[in-house]
């Protein structure tokens, strides 16, 4: 199992903007992912399906006891033939829940992934996860936020929760709106 330590902040500027800002960083192109998110009646949490290739991921969400979400542990395995995979989950009774459009930008250093992405329907975002996090999340963290700090794009504030929730809540109030 691997845990999965990231910050992820909406970006404020447009994204040729923000782009511009990460020369220093090593680029490793842009690629195109759908992650589809499935659920079930009987579970509590999303289950992705995520990247280029396909994966099965499953993550756990760590929370405070505030409620604040600081870390996921992850398990994932490619999936050779994505049409069975969502025949097997329509058979055991999961229905897509949703689905994330995105364009991503992304690049490295020694410490991290940085990822620009570019989400239909929802707006810019920076990730930044520790590519070999330590044990001690909130130290992890507090260093990833010191390195986003550093690269000068225009950000609002650290999201603590993910696109998926960001997707349904949208999804929600357009609901509200529409009903």
């Amino acid at each position: 199992m691997a845990r999965e330590i990231e910050i992820l902040i909406e970006v404020s500027e447009p994204i040729a903007s923000a782009l511009r800002k990460l020369p220093r960083l090593h680029a490793h192109g842009v690629k195109e992912t759908i992650d589809t998110y499935y659920t079930h009646e009987k579970l509590k949490q999303l289950r992705p399906d995520k990247d280029g290739q396909a994966f099965l991921t499953h993550k756990r969400d760590r929370f405070l006891p505030d409620g604040t979400w600081t870390h996921s542990d992850e398990q994932e395995t490619p999936i050779e033939n994505t049409t069975n995979i969502q025949h097997i989950l329509d058979a055991l009774g999961f229905t897509e829940l949703v689905r994330i459009d995105n364009r991503k930008h992304t690049f490295t250093t020694d410490e991290y992934e940085v990822v620009l992405e570019d989400v239909k329907d929802l707006g810019v975002f920076l990730e930044v996860e520790a590519k070999h996090p330590s044990d001690n999340v909130a130290a992890e963290k507090a260093k990833i936020r010191v390195f986003i700090a550093t690269l000068g794009s225009e950000l609002g504030a650290e999201l603590n929760v993910g696109k998926p929730e960001l997707m349904l809540r949208k999804k929600r109030t357009q609901r509200l709106y529409i009903n």
